[in-house]
């Protein structure tokens, strides 16, 4: 999986892969931790606080979130997210822009951002109700970069290379 190759590439070691219960044996197999959506298919917003509840106990202040279709991904890419944390200690979110697009499924999340999303959960349904709440540090990447590139259909697949 090139996401988590990105991921050792960029020093983060410490992962795990939330995911539907059709997939997560999958993972489990390849030896990746996994965490279980109960409501499968239910939006960034509602994976993120899954996962952030799953894990809100380790000991990491920063997480990074990954989609799992996502084949020209490298670890200079989260290295660049995590130099802009380290600058900007004020944010909560360290979220890429690409082609006028936040992308939500590449950005760094604070631990702190965890408080707002219980109650931000609570009533809507969308990541820029998240971004409007925390402190968001929007970090704007040239078109040209690849690592943006999302396959969902046999034709991005093709277009990809």
């Amino acid at each position: 999986m090139r996401s988590v190759r990105a991921l050792k590439a960029a020093n983060i070691t410490n992962y795990s892969i939330v995911t539907n219960d059709q997939l997560a044996e999958t993972f489990q197999r390849a030896g990746h931790s996994v965490i279980v959506e109960p409501q499968a298919h239910g939006g960034p917003l509602r994976a993120l606080y899954h996962g952030f509840h799953t894990l809100k106990n380790e000991p990491n202040e920063w997480f990074q979130v990954l989609a799992g279709d996502l084949p020209m991904i490298h670890g200079e890419l989260l290295l660049t997210l995590q130099n802009t944390a380290m600058e900007n200690v004020e944010a909560d979110i360290v979220l890429p822009i690409h082609k006028g697009r936040a992308q939500p499924l590449h950005a760094l999340y604070h631990r702190r951002t965890f408080h707002t999303l219980e109650t931000i959960i609570k009533h809507a349904d969308h990541m820029g109700a998240l971004y409007d709440a925390s402190s968001t540090k929007y970090l704007t990447f040239r078109d040209e970069e690849k690592g943006f590139s999302n396959i969902n259909s046999e034709h991005d697949w093709q277009g990809s290379f």
